[in-house]
Order: C-alpha cells, then sequence, then structure tokens
C-alpha cells in the first residue's frame, strides 16, 4: 500500500526517494487515548482481523462462480440478476460511513463481533432462498452487516499495529486474504455444487463469521476514538440517500430506464447536502478535510474505479468460462485460480517493492499492469489459457494497488481518526464495487441483447428467457434441443461482444485512475 506516514500520521520530518514510511513519531510523544494498546498478542489478532475479509471476499467470490447455476435454479431476470449481485455492495456503501461512526462511538472490536453475527444468520437465510427476491432481500440484509466489518476490521489493524513497518507487512497479508478467499471459491464452491447444490454454496461463509465473533474477544485488543464523530441523524439520512439512489440511478440509466437522469438528481442534491452538512458541523460524521492527504484522496479515487474495472472483469470469468468455452465447474474453478494467484504474489512483494519505489511510481504502475489484462481482453478472448493471461495481469496490478492503498489510508491519519478514514477508503471500494456491477453488468446485458439471434421457431417464453442472460439462453438450448446449438452459437457470440464492450470500458476507468493518482501524489 502507497507510502505510509507514521503510526500517528504526523507530517514527514524528511523524505527520500524510494522512503516508504516518510514520517517519524516525536520521541515522547504518546498516542492519543483513541489509540487502544497494540494487542499482547497482534498476530493472532491478524488471524482473527483477516477472517472476515476471509468471509466476505468467500461470499462474493461464490456468489460470482455460481452464477450459471444460480440462473438455472431461480430463473431471474436481467434485471434480477443484477439485483443479486449489486444489493449487497449497494446497502454496504450507504451504510459504511454512519457504520464506521458507531465504530469509533461503541468500539470497532465490539461492532466487528456485533457484525459477523449478524453477517453469519443472514447468510444463512440467504442459503435457503427459493426465489430471486428472497434472495435480492437477504443480500440487501447482508450489506447491512457486512458494513460493520471492513472499516471495523481495518482499524483495528492500525490499533494492533502503531508500528509503520510491521503494519504495512499485516495490511499486505490483511489484502491478500482476499485473493485467498477468491482463489479457493471456485474450487469449494465446484466441490459443493457437485455434492449439495447452490443453496449450500451461499452459507459457506458463515462458519468464518462465526469465528470472529468467538475469537475477537479474547484476541484482539479494544479500539475507540477519543472523540468521535457524532451520529448526526440528518447526516446519516443525506449520505445513505445520496449511495443508493447514486448506485439505483446508475443502474436505471445503463438500462434506458425513465428514472435514472431523476435518481441521479436527487443523489447528488443529498450528496451535497452531505458535504455542506459535514463541513460546517464542529464534529461530523465524516471529516471531510481528511481528503486533503494526498495519499488518502489519491487512494480513495482508485479505490473507486479500480473496483469498478475490477468487478467488470468478474461479471463475466466465470460464465464465459463454463457457458462459452464449455468447461464444467470444477475446469472453470482450476481457470479461474490465476487472478487470486496473481493478487497473492503481489501481497507477498509489496513490502519489499515500497522499499524500493516511491508512492507515486508504485501505484500508477500497479494499475497500468491491470489495464495491461483489460487491454488484452478488448482483443477477444480465445481459451481458458487466455482468461488465465488476463486474470494473471489484473489480479497481480488490483492486488498491489489495494494494498497499497490500504496502507496509505492507515498512514495518512492518527489513530484516533483510524475509523473515519478507514470509512472513506471502504465506501469508495464498495461503491466501485456496487457501480460497477450496475454500469458493466447494463452494459454487457445489452450488447448481448443487442447481438443475440433468437431462432424464430423458439416459443415466445423461452425466447424472453433466452435473451435475458446467457444461463438462461442455456435452459433453454437444453430445454429446445433441436434448436439448442443454433441458439447457443448466436449467444455465445453475443456474449463474446459484450466482454469486449465491458472490458474497454474497464481499461478507461484503469487509464483514469493512474493518471489520476500520478497526478495527485506527483510530489509524495
Amino acid at each position: 500500500m502507497p507510502v505510509a506516514t507514521t503510526a500517528d500520521g504526523a507530517a514527514p520530518a524528511s523524505m527520500r526517494p524510494g522512503a516508504v514510511v516518510v514520517g517519524r513519531r516525536p520521541a515522547g510523544r504518546a498516542a492519543g487515548r483513541g489509540a487502544a494498546p497494540a494487542a499482547p498478542r497482534p498476530w493472532a489478532a491478524l488471524a482473527v482481523l483477516v477472517l472476515p475479509v476471509l468471509a466476505v471476499s468467500l461470499d462474493g467470490a461464490l456468489l460470482t462462480f455460481a452464477l450459471p447455476q444460480l440462473s438455472r435454479d431461480l430463473a431471474p431476470s436481467a434485471a434480477q440478476l443484477v439485483w443479486i449481485t449489486d444489493a449487497y455492495p449497494m446497502v454496504l456503501a450507504a451504510l459504511l460511513v454512519p457504520m464506521g461512526a458507531v465504530g469509533d462511538r461503541i468500539g470497532r472490536r465490539r461492532l466487528l463481533v456485533l457484525g459477523c453475527a449478524g453477517f453469519a444468520v443472514v447468510t444463512l437465510a440467504a442459503a435457503t432462498a427459493s426465489d430471486p427476491v428472497h434472495l435480492i432481500v437477504a443480500r440487501a440484509l447482508l450489506g447491512v452487516c457486512g458494513a460493520t466489518l471492513m472499516p471495523a476490521s481495518l482499524a483495528l489493524l492500525r490499533a494492533t499495529f502503531p508500528d509503520a513497518g510491521r503494519r504495512r507487512a499485516a495490511v499486505a497479508a490483511w489484502a491478500a486474504t482476499f485473493a485467498v478467499g477468491a482463489g479457493a471459491a471456485p474450487f469449494v464452491g465446484a466441490a459443493v455444487l457437485d455434492v449439495a447444490g447452490g443453496g449450500a454454496v451461499r452459507a459457506l461463509a458463515a462458519p468464518l463469521a462465526l469465528g470472529v465473533v468467538l475469537a475477537a474477544p479474547r484476541l484482539v485488543a479494544e479500539s475507540r476514538s477519543e472523540r468521535p464523530g457524532a451520529l448526526d441523524g440528518w447526516s446519516v439520512v443525506c449520505v445513505v440517500v445520496a449511495l443508493a439512489a447514486l448506485v439505483h440511478g446508475a443502474t436505471s440509466l445503463a438500462a434506458g430506464g425513465p428514472d435514472g437522469v431523476a435518481t441521479v438528481a436527487v443523489a447528488l442534491g443529498a450528496g451535497a447536502l452531505f458535504v455542506r452538512r459535514q463541513l460546517r458541523l464542529p464534529r461530523p460524521l465524516l471529516d471531510l478535510r481528511l481528503l486533503r492527504c494526498p495519499a488518502l484522496g489519491a487512494s480513495v479515487g482508485v479505490n473507486l474505479l479500480s473496483q469498478a474495472a475490477f468487478v467488470g472483469l468478474a461479471l463475466w470469468t466465470s460464465q464465459y468460462l463454463q457457458l462459452v468455452l464449455g468447461l464444467t465447474p470444477a475446469e472453470a474453478a482450476r481457470g479461474l485460480v490465476a487472478g487470486p494467484a496473481g493478487a497473492v504474489v503481489a501481497g507477498l512483494l509489496v513490502v519489499p517493492l515500497a522499499r524500493r519505489l516511491p508512492l507515486r511510481v508504485l501505484l500508477p504502475g500497479a494499475l497500468l499492469v491491470s489495464g495491461a489484462g483489460y487491454a488484452l481482453t478488448t482483443a477477444g478472448v480465445a481459451s481458458a489459457a487466455s482468461v488465465a493471461v488476463i486474470l494473471a495481469c489484473v489480479g497481480f496490478g488490483a492486488g498491489l494497488a489495494e494494498a497499497l492503498t490500504g496502507d496509505a489510508v492507515l498512514g495518512a491519519v492518527p489513530p484516533s481518526r483510524a475509523g473515519a478514514a478507514a470509512s472513506m477508503a471502504e465506501t469508495a471500494f464498495e461503491l466501485g464495487a456496487a457501480l460497477g456491477v450496475a454500469v458493466l453488468g447494463s452494459v454487457l446485458a445489452a450488447c448481448y441483447r443487442a447481438r443475440l439471434v433468437v431462432p424464430g421457431a423458439l416459443p415466445a417464453g423461452d425466447a424472453d428467457a433466452a435473451a435475458r442472460t446467457l444461463g438462461g439462453a442455456s435452459g433453454v438450448a437444453h430445454r429446445n434441443p433441436e434448436l439448442g446449438d443454433e441458439l447457443m452459437v448466436s449467444a455465445r457470440e453475443a456474449f463474446a461482444s459484450g466482454v469486449q464492450a465491458t472490458s474497454a470500458v474497464c481499461l478507461v476507468l484503469t487509464l483514469v485512475a493512474a493518471v489520476g493518482a500520478g497526478v495527485m501524489l506527483r510530489r509524495r
């Protein structure tokens, strides 16, 4: 993660090319009361703090991997499929800021334990979903619980590892856990799908969340802010309305819906009111002045754009391997492992790289590696090997960027502000995911529908199902074997064209993030 500051975020006393620590704590200065004493066994605490990350990563990756099976089991429309994927990040993004303030006030460990308990219960409820609406509601409730996890765990890392060098290694491990979950998901998902079906796949993250509930009170020290932001009701309403309306409006605009412009206008109005109120309150819910720090501002922007692009990639890979290239779930799992493997390698290399290269070089460079993967996709995807190369590029670049931004966020602020900074970074991350699913998912669906040629002899109901999603076309082909080959040839070509268009947008987003990070960090 980017260039870290000192343990309390003090202004740098000196800086040299390639230095990672750009500030030092004055010798007799004590940490504020908002920073709890470091855990007596910090590495044991780290093992607990990566569990919620693993649960979230595994849950999201399993959902993506099981989309073909889910499409066959629940028969969602294209819009419902977007909401199944989007309900969790949309609700989570809307609630991250309020939940970060709650954690600062009641204690981040307490919030983490409560959130993990709810996450486990709702995950089990999602596993029993028998129709798309049930699953959408469960995913939305999961977002409420998930909003407690990431800011709390990241802020607890800041308190557990006050030393910048050890913190950087801990944050690299924390970020790499995302890749571990994503890498394990296809193999675990394929095995469970073969034995127990899609419902069991959706329950697999629950034991990890329960593990946090049991272990955190014993191994993780409590941490809270000495001067938490006020839980201002109007601020909460404004930020929730702004973020939820923004995601819904973007989805509607991308799909050509009639209410898209009005909803985005509501989002912008609520967002403007939120910003105005935060700048006027003596103790704001979210201190937007923190964004004046170049490292934090750049990290927020990179999280937003790079995650939107990464989600665009995740939307098609599993479906492409299984429904276009014809791989079994187990074969597709092996094809997907290159992405998480690249991210794990990035996590191992981030500390030595950050010692040698300044943040202004390393962060844009990581994004350009991801951009190379998207550029390859725009030229066409011919085989599982080409998918692996694409995933390796994007996984390495995105994993390195995530580790860099996570460290930059924690190093840029004093311990008492870690919760607010983590909330900003995670809000950008999840908002990027939600917008990526909404906008890029709609682009993929629109290209698919525009290019699909449905055999005229198909019944109207089957023709409509085939036009919704590639999974729907696969189900129709199984029910109509005499027309199945003709339908699937057209459906695969249509889906491939959507993949190329979506990847072109991902490439643009990544290049914008790289240029923006380079400009904002030019003096770092």
